[in-house]
């Protein structure tokens, strides 16, 4: 008998020693998470949406001139897209926060709302539930577009980012991108200023000297510009378009790098404002854009709720073995 209490005791220990190992290491772990359920539930429901017939007319009635791409696999890891969970535990009793920018231009809120309508109504249907959502429209004027949305999800302030972000090797693997909703391109829009003396017809004549150049700070394109501009004075307006199309208008600048969808919609806008020298040019190859998740992602939940309760019992045990022997 003496013998089972020591062998039991030697296994105690060691289960101990590595449950008190896992402890610490959870302790590295970010302070909120989201449980793969979910994840997996806003995955498909994004990939339906993409198919949705009401989606994507309301996407060309919006004027999306680009097409809504297909989507077999998860944009980074390129694993199968997959299957509704069982059940649908949302990460909050509250209502579901969808987030997009604070300065999206033309059409895009409308964008962002469609997506977020239709996403809504899909999980609703596949679980029969009446799901409760609201829209938050985030500053980024101190992080930047993409730092910010991601600061909100990354923290639980935002459920899901509903914004059209740009998909790109540097972010990908940052968050957790969903299906892409839709495409665009890169391109530039030539403001009237210095028109005789500074000649840009096309995207080889912009890294010169004598080239001012704005972009959204934080956005795909302020990345872009910085990484392969060299030459050219980059100018990175951190509140959004806005203040960038006042700074065409007001021949502060000589070219802004952006979204073609954006730029075609400004110029159709503002055509006798900017003046007839200005134009909008296509660079460049198409890109996704669509929506993300937080990649702070938990297999489970379970044992991370009795772990504190778990690891009491083991050192009952102990102590009462330890009394014995």
């Amino acid at each position: 008998m003496r013998f089972f209490h020591l062998l039991l005791l030697v296994v105690l220990l060691l289960f101990c020693c590595s449950f008190s190992t896992a402890q610490t290491t959870n302790s590295t772990t970010p302070s909120y998470t989201i449980t793969r359920d979910f994840a997996n539930a806003v995955d498909y429901a994004v990939s339906q949406m993409i198919i949705d017939s009401e989606f994507l007319q309301g996407m060309n009635d919006l004027g999306m001139i680009f097409s809504t791409p297909s989507c077999s696999a998860l944009p980074y890891s390129k694993l199968s897209i997959p299957s509704a969970p069982t059940t649908l535990n949302l990460p909050r009793t509250s209502p579901l926060i969808l987030c997009y920018e604070h300065d999206a231009t033309f059409n895009w809120p409308k964008v962002h709302e469609l997506a977020g309508k239709i996403l809504i109504r899909i999980l609703n249907n596949k679980y029969n539930r009446d799901i409760a959502y609201t829209y938050q429209i985030v500053n980024t004027t101190a992080l930047g577009y993409f730092n910010a949305l991601k600061a909100q999800v990354d923290s639980g302030a935002c459920d899901i980012a509903i914004a059209s972000t740009n998909f790109d090797s540097i972010r990908l693997p940052l968050v957790h991108f969903n299906c892409p909703y839709g495409t665009s391109s890169p391109g530039f829009l030539r403001s009237a200023l210095d028109n005789g003396t500074v000649i840009i017809n096309s995207e080889s004549d912009i890294d010169n000297y004598n080239v001012t150049v704005l972009t959204y700070k934080g956005s795909s394109y302020d990345n872009y510009v910085k990484a392969k501009y060299k030459k050219a004075t980059l100018n990175s307006i951190a509140s959004g378009y806005t203040e960038i199309f006042e700074k065409i208008l007001k021949k502060e600048a000589h070219i802004v790098v952006a979204d073609a969808t954006d730029l075609a919609a400004f110029l159709k806008s503002n055509k006798d404002a900017c003046g007839p020298s200005c134009f909008s040019k296509i660079f460049g190859d198409p890109f996704a854009f669509g929506p993300f998740i937080t990649n702070n992602i938990r297999e489970s939940s379970a044992w991370s709720v009795s772990n504190s309760f778990v690891y009491q019992i083991l050192t009952l045990t102990l102590l009462v073995l330890f009394s014995i022997l």
